[in-house]
């Protein structure tokens, strides 16, 4: 059973830091009250208390001050998960509808076919949500463990090159964020201004474009 307390609030009230003490070890979500986004799994109070302190400083998470300071914090940071619990296992694609979270709820059908489509051609997945309007992120996201520099690489480069051939606008693009335990966060953008159903299904075809792009062989990303 989960439970979870508040142990944080940044000073301009925006971010609120609950504990969740239903794992073991505990870990720690950062709530933005004035988006409705939940950004969890920090393993530890402080990391928590420094990476809403740096949000607080840069005017919000995924700004490009925050990569900055994401990008920096990252580099060279021993993977947590790799060091507790070893590496990711790999899934087959007939797993995938078998997977549950902690509280025992499925993969979110709006994500579960591009998740398929990456264990299919090879990649890692630790988790994933079909994005929210009434709660949590608005947008829909995928976390990949990276096992090497070449995986980040081919990532990377297809998302450049993805946005680049669809023209795609920064409040549409597939975006990436590398974190400190391996996994690199894929989303695809949609209006946060106005998050709405249709946003976000248009979100979740993109995602759906993006991983079937990725997984398509080619000589150069």
């Amino acid at each position: 059973m989960h439970k979870q307390h508040k142990v944080y609030e940044s000073s301009d009230g925006r971010y609120v830091v609950y504990e969740d003490t239903g794992r073991a070890p505990p870990t720690y979500h950062i709530h933005d009250i004035k988006t409705g986004t939940v950004y969890g799994n920090r393993h530890t109070l402080d990391d928590a208390t420094q990476d809403v302190s740096a949000a607080v400083q840069h005017g919000g998470f995924e700004t490009p001050g925050w990569d900055n300071y994401w990008t920096k914090k990252s580099k060279g940071s021993k993977s947590w998960h790799r060091e507790h619990y070893g590496d990711p296992k790999p899934l087959k694609p007939t797993e995938i509808a078998k997977v549950t979270d902690a509280l025992g709820k499925p993969i979110d059908p709006g994500i579960r076919h591009a998740v398929q489509m990456l264990a299919r051609c090879g990649f890692t997945t630790t988790s994933s949500c079909e994005g929210h309007v009434t709660h949590g992120a608005p947008t829909p996201w995928i976390h990949i463990f990276v096992d090497s520099n070449n995986t980040l690489q081919r990532i990377q480069h297809a998302i450049t090159n993805f946005n680049r051939k669809h023209n795609l606008s920064d409040a549409h693009k597939v975006r990436a964020h590398l974190g400190s335990d391996d996994e690199l966060r894929i989303q695809t953008m949609t209006d946060a201004g106005k998050p709405s159903e249709v946003e976000l299904v248009s979100g979740r075809t993109r995602m759906n474009k993006f991983v079937t792009y990725l997984c398509t062989p080619r000589s150069t990303y």
